[in-house]
């Protein structure tokens, strides 16, 4: 979906707003071979026709979807462990997860040639570690201890890592429990999000931009021109979220009840639910 409302709304309204024509570069079939190309998550073709231009980042109308494939690559190597039964061994994802960060710190540093090979070597184990603690944190979540002291040491931690040529070999660990556990011990109830629209801003944040680029917007301080692409990006994202995420996962959850998430608010001390 993001592909054909970039290639055949947000484009062409670029085009035009920077006193082209939108409409031709839709006749030109530089859009139908947008969304062909790139149909499959890898990204073959990242403009449209010459666009966009007279950006700071011209030739890419969304280079946020680069990282989709790797997701997806995760997505499949956490079915096959789930095909082949390993999933459901508990030590499996820690031994996993571990191994991983082992192998990245060792590495650190020797993949960042320029190489295709060695670079999508880099992408890979990275896309791979942070996939897997997520994956970890999913697992036993509940059994997380969850306090604002630790919570604290957390948050010290990961600043610290930033400090690092690489935050991951330090940050990856602190940084999902901070996601987890500020999350759960957040009380505040209008913080409580019962619609997640983060794939949707994800996704089309870039093409936004990259359409107010083209446009006098670009003279805005960047904190307005910030907040403005954020506004002008929750009506997409809500439509991604409500109209095919939403919908798509009630299906799954239909099919099989037993692996709908349970997200709750845990205690503060010992992360069981209340």
């Amino acid at each position: 979906m993001a592909l054909l409302v970039t290639a055949f709304v947000l484009a062409p309204v670029g085009v035009a707003l920077q006193g082209s024509d939108g409409w031709k570069l839709i006749s030109s079939g530089e859009s139908v071979s947008y969304v062909a190309q790139n149909a499959a998550l890898y990204i073959f073709q990242h403009s449209i026709g010459n666009t966009p231009s007279g950006v700071p980042y011209p030739g890419v109308w969304n280079g946020s979807l680069w990282t989709l494939q790797w997701e997806a690559f995760c997505y499949l190597g956490l079915l096959a462990l789930g095909l082949t039964g390993l999933l459901a061994r508990k030590w499996v994802v820690p031994v996993l997860t571990v191994g991983c960060w082992a192998l990245y710190v060792a590495l650190q540093g020797r993949l960042d040639a320029d190489s295709f090979v060695l670079s999508r070597m880099a992408d890979g184990l990275r896309f791979a570690l942070l996939f897997l603690v997520g994956v970890l944190i999913f697992t036993i979540g509940r059994r997380l201890p969850v306090t604002w002291p630790i919570v604290t040491l957390a948050a010290a931690l990961f600043v610290g890592s930033l400090f690092l040529p690489d935050y991951r070999t330090l940050g990856v660990w602190p940084y999902a429990y901070l996601l987890v556990s500020v999350g759960a011990l957040t009380k505040v109830r209008w913080l409580t999000m019962r619609n997640d629209l983060s794939y949707g801003l994800y996704i089309y944040a870039f093409p936004i931009q990259q359409v107010m680029a083209g446009t006098i917007l670009a003279s805005l301080p960047v904190a307005a021109f910030a907040g403005l692409a954020v506004a002008s990006t929750i009506p997409l994202a809500a439509a991604s979220w409500f109209f095919v995420e939403k919908p798509s996962s009630r299906l799954f959850t239909q099919r099989r009840p037993d692996l709908a998430p349970t997200v709750g608010p845990l205690s503060s001390a010992t992360g069981e639910p209340r």
